[in-house]
């Protein structure tokens, strides 16, 4: 397993889908599905903090609830709308200077990605512990929740690591 992770981290379990830690505990990490809170009515906003509080309540094992942020970078595709903008006139234009303020507001905002990792005590409890969190936060559409892949994985662990990389 790469070094630059974590000392602690031993290796990947590929059937499982974990990190296995040096101490013979397991680590996974889920992604959280985020919702507009403000344009969300009080009912959903209320259920979403329901669920949560039921995990909360239910869930015994560890857990941290990680948040990463990226600067956005568009200016290459700003720089293209603007040169196409400058060569054409008319309808054209003006969806050229739409796009170039769409990439604006966009850029100016940062992405908020949030993780939820949680640990277990031994792989043998591993099952049981990641059918209790899906079975509390859903990972459906409706979901709170969304598994990732190994690669996913390992990039929040090396942001974790290094916290001057990008996403």
């Amino acid at each position: 397993m790469d070094r630059l992770l974590s000392p602690s981290i031993t290796g990947y379990d590929e059937l499982n889908g974990c990190f296995t830690l040096s101490d013979r505990s397991v680590m996974n990490i889920f992604k959280i599905q985020t919702h507009d809170l403000v344009t969300s009515s009080a009912d959903d906003v209320a259920l979403e903090v329901s669920t949560w509080e039921k995990f909360y309540r239910t869930y015994g094992g560890d857990v941290n609830i990680i948040a990463l942020n990226s600067p956005c970078n568009y200016s290459q595709q700003m720089a293209y709308w603007e040169k196409k903008r400058n060569t054409t006139s008319g309808a054209i234009s003006e969806r050229c200077l739409e796009k170039i303020s769409e990439l604006e507001q966009v850029q100016a905002n940062q992405t908020r990605e949030f993780y939820l990792m949680y640990f277990v005590s031994s792989a043998a409890s591993f099952e049981q512990a990641t059918m209790q969190v899906t079975a509390a936060l859903g990972t459906g559409p409706g979901g709170l929740i969304r598994k990732t892949e190994k690669e996913d994985k390992i990039r929040v662990l090396r942001k974790l690591m290094n916290k001057n990389m990008g996403l």
